[in-house]
């Protein structure tokens, strides 16, 4: 086994993030609660970027698929987490980036989420569809 060996045997799984805020509000989604990571839990937009996919086309394009939407006022990273991802020997790089939006015209509903049902926060929001 050479050196360079250890990079291309392990695997690391790229992904991204959106939290989309519109007027002071963030969109937060459940996800399904048959779903191998965090099942039922309220998560920013995105998912896994795909081979030979830029993390920006990505984002866009997991935005789209979740949401419908396709304009925003500004788009701009946020953080980077890196972690584990257990029972391989891999890792899993998360980008997150924060999007602002207009108020959406294609009948989206705010709901309101209190503080029990979320740690470290007063409120959050998500929009039903």
């Amino acid at each position: 086994m050479n050196s360079f060996d250890k990079y291309t045997s392990y695997k690391t799984i790229l992904s991204v993030n959106a939290l989309i805020w519109c007027n002071e509000k963030v969109l937060l989604l459940k996800r399904a609660g048959n779903k191998k990571v965090d099942p039922g839990v309220y998560s920013g937009v995105g998912g896994k970027v795909e081979p030979h996919e830029s993390f920006y086309a990505a984002l866009l394009r997991e935005i789209e698929e979740e949401t419908g939407l396709t304009e925003f006022e500004t788009i701009r990273p946020y953080s980077v987490t890196q972690h584990p991802y257990p029972p391989s020997d891999s890792e899993w790089v998360n980008i997150y980036f924060i999007v602002n939006i207009k108020k959406p015209s294609n009948g989206f509903r705010l709901k309101r989420i209190y503080k029990d049902h979320f740690r470290k926060s007063e409120s959050l929001y998500f929009w039903l569809f």
